[in-house]
C-alpha cells in the first residue's frame, strides 16, 4: 500500500563518493604501500552513475556494484583487492545538515570496462567495479587442519582429534577464534587448535586512518584492529561443546557452527562504538553474537535470554518516508511444535536427550503440526543441562508461537543513513492517534543509487507488531480498533460443536 502523502524521490537531494585505498605496486605483494583515489563528491572526478550495496543478515558479506563514467582508465586506479570506502549522503529533501554514512567498505573482486554500440552506431563505454564488503575475510580466510607442520609445508591434512572436548560457550569460541585466527594471539589449552595452519590478515598502509581518523594502537596493519566485538556474555548458561574441525573451511562456517543458533544470532554490519579503536562516534566493522532480540513485554522468562525487541536500535521514519511496501503474515512462518534436542556431551555413546515439548494443542488440531526442532551441544548435562533445556525450550515458543501473526515483506524508502541489519524500523503515521506506529525487524536491504541523486533503500523486514511505548499489539488487531469500517466485514458461520 502506497500512501497519498508519500514523499517522493527528490533529484539531486543526495551525494555519493567512493574512496579507493589502492596498491601501487600490482606486481610485488610484498608491497602494502597504498595511494588514494577518490571519485564523487566534492572530487574533480564526479564519475560515478550507479551504485547498487546487498546485504542480508544471514550471510557473511555484503556485495557492491559501481558504474563510472569513462573520464579516466580505471585500470591503472583501481585493482582486484584494493580497499574501498563507499559515501551516502541522507535521502531526505528537508534536512538541513544532511549526514554522510560510510554505506559499505569492502575489497574490489573485479574491474572491467564495458562497450555497447547502439543501432545508430553510437559507441557508449562505461566502467563496472564491483566485490564484496570486508564481511568477505570471513568467508575467505579458511581453516587448514593437519597433524604435521614443517616451515610452511602442510603434510598430512586431516581433521582434529575426534575425541577432542572443547569447554566453554559459545561467546568464549566466538572471541577465542577471532583472536586466534585474525590476531597473533594463542587459543587457549582446552581448544586443541595446536595443529592448525594459519596466516593473519593485513589490510593496507594506512586503511586504518583513511576511513576511521588518526588511530594509536600496536600492529595497525591488522585486519582484526578494524573490527568491533557486541558480544554477550553467556558463559553463565552455556557450558561445553564437543566439536571437530573439518579441513578447509571458511571461518565463518566455525563460528556459526559454534554460535549456538538455537538461541542465538551472529552477523555482520557496520556498527557505532562509544569507546572503540580506532575512534569513538564512528562507524565501523562490527561482529554481533547476542541472544534473538525477539522477546516482547509479555515475555515471563528471565535470564539474558529475554532481550526485548522493543529495546533495540531504532531507525524512525514516517509513512511520508515510504515509496512503495509489500507486506502481509503467512502461513509459512506458523509454529506450534518445540522441542530442542540435545547431544550428551562427552558420554561417548551419541546419545541425545530433550526435555518435554511445549505445544499448542489447539493450533496443533486447527493446522496440523508446525514443527521447530533445533539441535544444540552448548549444555553440560552435568551441571544444569535440562533446565537450561527448559528455558530454552520457553523461549523458542514466546518468540514464534505467533510468528505467523508478525508481518514481513518488503519496505522501499528514501535512503537513510541509519538502516543497517540487525535494527528496528519504526514507522509512525499509520494511526490516528499518532503515538501508535508499527515496527519490524531489518534482516536484509539494498542501497540503490543512482546520478544524479536518487537514493532509495528497499529493505527486507520481519516480525511486524503495533507498538505505542511499551504497549503492543498484532498490527491487524491494532488497524481494526482504529479504522474498524476498514476490516473484518465478514459473516461468522456456525460450529458442529
Amino acid at each position: 500500500m502506497r500512501n497519498s502523502n508519500t514523499r517522493k524521490i527528490v533529484n539531486g537531494s543526495t551525494s555519493c563518493r567512493a574512496v579507493i585505498v589502492h596498491y601501487i605496486n600490482q606486481q610485488d605483494e610484498n608491497d602494502f604501500k597504498t595511494g588514494l583515489v577518490e571519485i564523487g563528491g566534492n572530487s574533480s572526478h564526479n564519475s560515478l552513475l550507479n551504485f547498487n550495496y546487498q546485504k542480508d543478515i544471514n550471510f557473511p558479506y555484503g556485495q557492491f556494484n559501481l558504474t563510472l563514467a569513462n573520464d579516466r582508465d580505471y585500470s591503472q586506479l583501481i585493482s582486484p583487492g584494493d580497499w574501498i570506502g563507499i559515501y551516502l549522503t541522507n535521502g531526505a529533501s528537508d534536512v538541513a545538515n544532511p549526514s554522510e554514512s560510510l554505506r559499505c567498505l569492502g575489497n574490489v573482486g573485479r574491474v572491467q570496462k564495458k562497450i555497447s554500440i547502439a543501432n545508430d552506431g553510437t559507441k557508449t563505454t562505461l566502467w563496472q567495479v564491483s566485490g564484496a564488503d570486508w564481511g568477505k575475510f570471513f568467508h575467505t580466510v579458511q581453516i587448514v587442519v593437519n597433524s604435521q607442520l614443517v616451515e610452511d609445508q602442510i603434510q598430512n591434512i586431516s581433521i582434529i582429534s575426534q575425541n577432542k572436548l572443547l569447554e566453554g560457550s559459545s561467546s568464549n569460541f566466538i572471541e577465542a577464534f577471532i583472536e586466534y585466527f585474525l590476531k597473533s594471539k594463542p587459543a587457549p589449552s582446552n581448544f586443541g587448535l595446536d595443529a592448525i595452519y594459519k596466516k593473519i590478515v593485513m589490510v593496507p598502509d594506512k586503511l586504518l586512518s583513511y576511513f576511521f581518523g588518526e588511530v594509536d594502537i600496536d600492529e595497525p596493519d591488522l585486519f582484526y584492529n578494524i573490527l568491533g566485538q557486541k558480544i554477550t556474555d553467556n558463559s553463565e548458561y552455556e557450558k561445553a561443546y564437543n566439536f571437530t574441525l573439518n579441513t578447509l573451511v571458511p571461518l565463518w562456517t566455525v563460528l556459526k557452527t559454534v554460535s549456538n543458533r538455537v538461541v542465538n544470532e551472529l552477523f555482520l554490519e557496520m556498527s557505532y562504538e562509544e569507546q572503540s579503536i580506532p575512534s569513538a562516534g564512528v562507524e565501523r566493522p562490527t561482529v554481533f553474537h547476542r541472544p534473538y532480540p525477539f522477546a516482547l513485554p509479555n515475555c515471563e522468562v528471565g535470564t539474558i535470554y529475554n532481550n526485548q525487541f522493543l529495546d533495540l536500535d531504532c531507525v524512525p521514519i514516517t509513512t511520508a518516508d515510504v515509496i512503495e511496501s509489500s507486506l502481509g503474515v503467512t502461513d509459512i512462518e506458523r509454529k506450534n511444535y518445540f522441542f530442542i534436542r540435545s547431544n550428551m556431551v562427552g558420554s561417548g555413546l551419541g546419545a541425545s536427550m530433550g526435555t518435554v515439548p511445549r505445544t499448542n494443542e489447539y493450533s496443533l488440531q486447527r493446522y496440523g503440526p508446525h514443527i521447530l526442532w533445533p539441535n544444540t551441544d552448548m549444555v553440560d548435562h552435568g551441571v544444569g543441562g535440562v533446565e537450561i533445556l527448559k528455558v530454552w525450550t520457553e523461549m523458542l515458543e514466546h518468540w514464534y508461537s505467533k510468528n505467523h501473526l508478525f508481518e514481513n515483506g518488503n519496505v522501499l524508502i528514501n535512503g537513510n543513513p541509519e538502516i543497517r541489519v540487525g535494527k528496528r524500523l519504526d514507522i509512525s503515521g499509520f494511526y490516528p492517534d499518532k503515538e501508535w506506529h508499527n515496527s519490524y525487524y531489518i534482516e536484509g536491504y539494498t542501497d540503490q543509487w543512482q546520478f544524479p541523486g536518487f537514493w532509495t533503500q528497499s529493505l527486507r523486514v520481519t516480525r511486524g507488531i503495533a507498538h505505542k511505548g511499551s504497549e503492543w499489539g498484532f498490527i491487524y488487531d491494532v488497524n481494526y480498533e482504529h479504522n474498524p469500517k476498514e476490516t473484518r466485514s465478514v459473516k461468522k458461520l456456525g460450529t458442529s460443536r
